[in-house]
């Protein structure tokens, strides 16, 4: 809510002006007696239940209620998620359930260790027991959660993961086990191409969950639309947590991944000759890293010699792939080899952030995307540096801290970035204000806190029931 308040993640009702205008009208229209009449009803409830003294009365009896609730109470949590390989869901599930204060066992997806792990060494608390492709019938999943005396499970749920007749059996199954059952959705849209996937068709199930928890105030709504409101939180993307120091920004070291890159690196870290320009992600086609490259072309044309380091991980898709090597062409082709690097290594967090942070500005050109919020971003966020991103709803959650370039083609983002460019190195107001803004931000989005916070609710629940 845009308030005085300054709070992030806030929300409030948006008043219906046709409903006001007919409640006006009524009013309009009502006998002056019975007008008389329902106001003093009014002021009748007010003096007899909301003088300061009932509120202050309220309040004290709350907190006396709390302070009897047992402390000792330890949620045995369940986890359904991907885990361990190339994917944003597991990579956020790994930072959440690093912060959360309890033992969590993590029901996994099926896949090759050999092939698909940064190790080969599976965590004890590991079952991989379903198949994420939205084939599996998910009795094996639920059958290995029964083998275990958990009383809270925490699903994450993406559209391409599950069939959604199978999946509502699952759920069905865990609730009526008198499991409390918390779904974390990292997206709200309906596919345009698959009619078996509609979230209204799950609706019934949706109700019974405890919690339902999105990322986004549009989420929030698309979910109210179909009718779930009262078991809906908002329930933010976390960020990790960050801190550069004076040896960081030593050339000598480069992480062992980036090695061969080292002649271009000297010219991005640890020298400040241009300025440094940062992408991050995994290089797909909807993340708009072709037009970045088209865009750096045209700086250098207006006269702006900007350096880019791409730190776009190859995903394991064909269409990455194929999307890396015209990339390599192209930037050849508009004659940027020795301005353009393109590292599609999966780093490490560490590697990355250390990277990042030797940007002047880090830029998000995503095109159309039906994600709820970007994982992505937030890195970028972490480190402190200014963060320029396309206008999409995407980045709605985080608009109040980035800079919003004014298109998605590359001569508006180029427009973009060289004006963002000129601000910073005017060190403008707007650019002192969007740091100490998200400097708030992040202190308040930290998977520490987001961990607390779920930890928190979990506790709720449990006493609750």
């Amino acid at each position: 809510a845009e308030t005085h308040f300054g709070l992030f993640d806030s929300v409030w009702a948006v008043p219906d002006v046709g409903t006001l205008a007919f409640t006006m009208l009524e009013v309009f229209d009502t006998e002056s007696t019975l007008r008389d009449e329902r106001a003093a009803k009014g002021k009748e409830l007010l003096l007899n239940n909301f003088r300061w003294s009932h509120v202050a009365t309220r309040l004290v009896s709350a907190a006396e209620k709390w302070a009897k609730m047992p402390v000792s109470i330890k949620p045995k949590v369940g986890w359904v998620t991907t885990w361990n390989i190339r994917c944003g869901i597991a990579t956020y599930s790994d930072h959440l359930i690093k912060s959360i204060p309890t033992d969590v066992i993590i029901f996994a997806n099926k896949m090759e260790l050999s092939t698909e792990t940064e190790s080969e060494t599976e965590e004890p608390y590991v079952l991989r027991c379903w198949e994420p492709d939205g084939g599996d019938d998910l009795d094996e999943l639920a059958e290995a959660i029964e083998g275990h005396s958990l009383d809270t499970l925490i699903v994450q749920f993406n559209y391409g993961f599950f069939n959604f007749d199978k999946f509502a059996i699952f759920i069905e199954r865990q609730l009526n086990a008198g499991k409390i059952v918390v779904l974390i959705m990292h997206a709200t849209v309906d596919p345009e191409n698959d009619p078996d996937k509609r979230l209204v068709g799950l609706k019934s199930i949706l109700m019974g969950c405890h919690r339902i928890l999105v990322h986004t105030t549009n989420d929030m709504n698309r979910l109210k639309a179909i009718g779930l409101v009262a078991n809906v939180s908002l329930f933010p993307h976390g960020i990790i947590d960050y801190k550069s120091s004076v040896k960081d920004t030593q050339a000598a070291t480069l992480p062992l991944s980036l090695e061969r890159y080292r002649t271009v690196l000297q010219s991005f870290v640890g020298q400040k000759k241009k300025f440094r320009i940062a992408s991050y992600g995994f290089f797909l086609p909807h993340k708009g890293l072709l037009e970045l490259i088209e865009s750096v072309a045209l700086l250098h044309q207006s006269g702006k010699k900007v350096h880019l380091i791409m730190l776009n991980a190859e995903y394991p898709a064909k269409k990455s792939a194929t999307l890396i090597q015209q990339a390599k062409e192209y930037i050849t082709l508009l004659g940027l080899d020795d301005w353009i690097l393109l590292s599609t290594d999966y780093l490490s967090d560490n590697e990355s952030m250390r990277l990042l942070a030797e940007a002047d500005l880090i830029v998000y050109p995503y095109q159309l995307t039906n994600e709820s919020s970007s994982a992505a971003v937030r890195y970028g966020i972490a480190t402190g540096k200014p963060v320029a991103v396309t206008p999409l709803p995407i980045f709605d959650d985080v608009a109040d801290i980035v800079h919003t370039l004014s298109g998605h083609t590359p001569e508006k983002i180029a427009r973009g970035i060289s004006k963002v460019i000129d601000e910073i190195e005017g060190d403008s107001e707007e650019i002192q204000a969007k740091k100490l803004e998200a400097e708030r931000w992040c202190a308040v989005h930290r998977y520490s806190v987001l961990g607390q916070r779920i930890y928190g609710m979990l506790q709720g629940l449990l006493s609750a029931r």
